[in-house]
Parts: structure tokens; sequence; C-alpha cells
């Protein structure tokens, strides 16, 4: 059995929870400002039999902004390693991503376009974690749950360029 020791100091509970805000207030304001049901693109497309009602995107995001909140600060406490500036950039990069996707999206309606972006994401996303994994085990394990459903959303996106094409 292994045996694992946490310390969470009130210093180190503050830092995880301003990350998550962080993370919840960005990806939230960006939903609010591409907010599908503000136009009328959305709804007119063809869409896989697979699309999940609106609501679950409602919940799923939320849930992985506070995953990718706990992995960014538990990144944020290696910056002495030598590998970290590596992995925060591409940390960085790869969320910078994953919130212009939304506008290249809904916003520009450039559907082939958001099936491109989405599939560099999920190589970003796999090179964060590859280059956070001699760094916090646990920050690329929570990003998990994160590259499962970029990788569902890039079927989704996909879907939707293949039978809208015009």
């Amino acid at each position: 059995m292994i045996k694992v020791h946490i310390t969470m100091t009130p210093a180190r509970i503050f830092r995880f929870l301003v990350f998550i805000a962080l993370f919840l207030g960005i990806g939230g304001g960006i939903g609010f400002i591409t907010n599908p049901d503000k136009t009328d693109f959305y709804d007119t497309l063809i869409k896989s039999t697979l699309t999940p009602p609106g609501w679950v995107f409602g919940v799923v995001w939320p849930v992985l902004y506070i995953l990718i909140g706990i992995s960014a600060g538990l990144l944020f406490e290696k910056r002495e390693h030598p590998g970290y500036h590596t992995a925060r950039n591409l940390f960085t990069i790869q969320m910078m991503m994953n919130w212009g996707w939304s506008f290249v999206f809904f916003t520009l309606n450039l559907k082939f376009l958001a099936f491109l972006w989405i599939l560099a994401l999920i190589v970003l996303v796999a090179a964060t974690m590859y280059s956070m994994r001699r760094l916090t085990h646990a920050g690329v394990v929570l990003l998990i749950p994160y590259l499962i459903w970029i990788s569902f959303a890039s079927y989704l996106s996909g879907t939707i360029w293949w039978l809208n094409k015009i």
C-alpha cells in the first residue's frame, strides 16, 4: 500500500482557490460572451446524434476548470524545478487555445478551423501532460478528464464540420 501525505496549509488552500477561481472566471466569462444560445448559428447546424444536451456542457466545463485549476496550482508549486518553465509555457498555450476555440467556432463560425484548432489543442494538452510528468503526477492525472472531454469534443466538432460543409 502506498501512503501519501498531503500538507494543506491555509496558504496552500488559498493558492488553489485562486487558481480555481481564475480558471472558472475566465472560462465562465468566455462561455458567457460566446454563448451559443445568443445566436442562431449553433441551432441551425446538423449535429452528431451523440451531441449531449446543452446543460451537460454547463456541468462538465466547471468541473473540468476546477480540475485544471488544481493542476495549475500543483504545477506552480514546482516553479523551482528545471522543467517548470517548459511545462508552464505549454500549460499556458493550451489554455489560450482552449479559450480561443469558442471564439473560432461560436463567434467566427469557422467550423473547419475550429475542428483543426481542437485537434491542435489535444496535441498541446498531451504535450503539457508529458512535460508535467516529472513535476507533478497528480497534476497530470487531474488533466486526464479534460483530455478525454476535448477528444470527444473534437469528434463533435469534426462531425459538425463534415455534416455542414457548404
